[in-house]
């Protein structure tokens, strides 16, 4: 079946870890907006650029949809790395080992708290970690530091985790080696190979014809005495 064999890599099928790493970016960013925008309410989308206050109505309403356009955008993100992984799995790649998976998912969570943090709390100051605080530095710088942690877990988690299948066999090759030295041990000798069509009249003996197979026995040959009186 199509499905059985996926991109090789080294003599084994390739492990997608892209969709890990984006579904890492989608949540990280669902989890900014839930926890921070909604929960603590610790600031919204506009709430630094001094024309939408979230203490007014109108205010409010622009942030809501701002918050909800921001909330769109991780869902698409979330989106593509589903269908990626779907995909992926559809051509028979291999899905990651958890602690891949999880340690992708922290550097794409972490990538999303640099990205998000530099853009919109430093370069266009649009809000900050803390638009309730007299000095919302140190929250935001914070947030930076917590997420070059994410990445740098992540990645050690990710990049362990593959050094260590390299230089270990994998569990259906070493029952087959075990399987074969077994064999090989009870019959005394080498593993038997299948004989092939070239050195099949070779494996039997040609003193003893009535050993051969039917169809590799020779042929009688035709009497070269006459057959009526002389």
């Amino acid at each position: 079946m199509a499905a059985d064999r996926g991109p090789i890599e080294g003599g084994r099928r390739r492990v997608v870890r892209l969709p890990s790493f984006l579904l890492g970016v989608g949540l990280g960013g669902f989890v900014d907006g839930i926890v921070l925008h909604q929960i603590l309410q610790w600031h919204h989308m506009l709430t630094d650029t001094g024309d939408h206050p979230a203490d007014t109505v109108p205010g409010l309403e622009d942030n809501t949809l701002a918050d909800g356009l921001f909330h769109a955008v991780t869902w698409v993100v979330v989106l593509v790395g589903t269908t990626l992984a779907v995909r992926a799995w559809q051509r028979g790649e291999l899905a990651p080992p958890w602690r891949v998976h999880v340690g992708l998912l922290l550097a794409g969570w972490g990538a999303f708290n640099l990205v998000e943090g530099l853009v919109d709390h430093h370069l266009l100051s649009v809000h900050h970690v803390r638009d309730d605080v007299a000095d919302p530095l140190w929250w935001d710088l914070g947030f930076l530091a917590f997420g070059a942690l994410l990445v740098l877990v992540g990645w050690a988690l990710a990049r362990a985790r593959a050094r260590r299948g390299q230089g270990r066999m994998s569990a259906p090759s070493i029952a087959w080696n075990l399987a074969c030295v077994s064999a090989s041990s009870a019959a005394g000798s080498e593993p038997a190979t299948t004989p092939t069509p070239a050195n099949t009249r070779a494996s039997w003996p040609s003193s003893s014809p009535d050993r051969m197979p039917t169809a590799q026995r020779p042929l009688p040959r035709a009497s070269t005495q006459p057959t009526g009186p002389a």
